[in-house]
């Protein structure tokens, strides 16, 4: 399937948007999580621009990893519409700042750079270029995240009885 029939449909509340050949974008703003970012089926990658979860404090919060959970249904719906594949670089770059306003309950700010570095380092990110205005870059393969998606997300095996 094409970028032209993702054009402006969305899959589990997220828009796919076609911006040129080969080239488009996803936005998600439901319930409390938002995520954004862009795709070139010419250069092979995908990024990650935005990727926020239990933001706001009047919305119910998302049960942990949901955001996750989210993010791998999208990226396997893409490719299974072909628009991305395996081989695919994933680039992100970690931001504690990005939406700073989150608190835990005793008011204490809940991300640094080498917590979010940390988490994304076990999603199979590794670190490439240097720490600019804040921000690691960080990058994998579309192959290697969702295989871990399928080691965290896939609902366990049920054993059979012989």
């Amino acid at each position: 399937m094409s970028l032209d029939a993702l054009d402006g449909k969305k899959n589990n509340g997220i828009l796919t948007t076609k911006y040129s050949d080969g080239y488009g974008g996803f936005d998600s703003k439901k319930k409390n999580f938002g995520m954004s970012g862009v795709f070139d089926s010419d250069d092979k990658y995908l990024k990650l621009d935005f990727f926020l979860s239990n933001f706001d404090d009047k919305l119910p919060k998302l049960e942990k990893g949901e955001a996750r959970k989210i993010l791998c249904k999208y990226l396997e719906y893409l490719k299974k519409k072909k628009v991305i594949n395996d081989d695919f670089e994933f680039r992100l770059y970690a931001d504690p700042n990005y939406g700073s306003n989150l608190r835990d309950d005793v008011g204490n700010t809940k991300r640094t750079l080498a917590g979010l570095v940390k988490m994304y380092e076990g999603m199979t990110f590794k670190k490439f270029g240097q720490v600019q205005f804040g921000n690691q870059p960080m990058k994998t393969t579309i192959g290697a995240f969702l295989k871990w998606c399928k080691t965290k997300h896939s609902p366990p095996k049920k054993k059979t009885k012989n």
